[in-house]
């Protein structure tokens, strides 16, 4: 994350935007400065549309680092939880990320592809991507 806060120090240099990028000891990062200071660095792995925008932006999540505050977002996400056609569901989760491109304070500079690969020869491998990680010691070779 260091080489990340360096770029963007330098890029917002020349608009008259000082960066002071400090670095934090490991142990008490979450408790001394994620949340506390008035800007900070973090990383948030694949999560599903509902799961990420309730917990990262709805306005009384706990884990909302950036403060973002609106109640036409949070009447979204109510709208999205309890529409049961999924191209609806999809759109209004599409509409909240729209809001928060527009009025939002995140920075997000890059999104990770992640790819998994399976075998037929294995078993105990989840298919859907929902579960970041696999449990390699329940995974099993097939007996041919």
């Amino acid at each position: 994350m260091v080489p990340l806060a360096e770029v963007y120090q330098q890029q917002v240099a020349p608009a008259g935007i000082k960066v002071n990028v400090v670095m934090a000891p490991a142990d008490g990062y979450w408790s001394d400065v994620w949340m506390v200071e008035s800007a900070t660095v973090t990383s948030w792995g694949e999560r599903p549309a509902d799961q990420i925008l309730n917990e990262a932006y709805r306005s009384d999540s706990s884990w909302n680092e950036t403060y973002y505050a609106n109640p036409e977002f949070d009447a979204l996400l109510d709208s999205a939880r309890s529409e049961l056609d999924p191209a609806r569901r999809a759109e209004l989760y599409g509409d909240a990320q729209r809001m928060l491109f527009e009025d939002g304070g995140s920075f997000v500079p890059y999104n990770m592809n992640g790819l998994r690969v399976t075998s037929a020869a294995l078993t105990n491998i989840p298919a859907d991507h929902n579960d970041n990680w696999v449990h390699w010691e329940l995974v099993e070779k097939v007996a041919h």
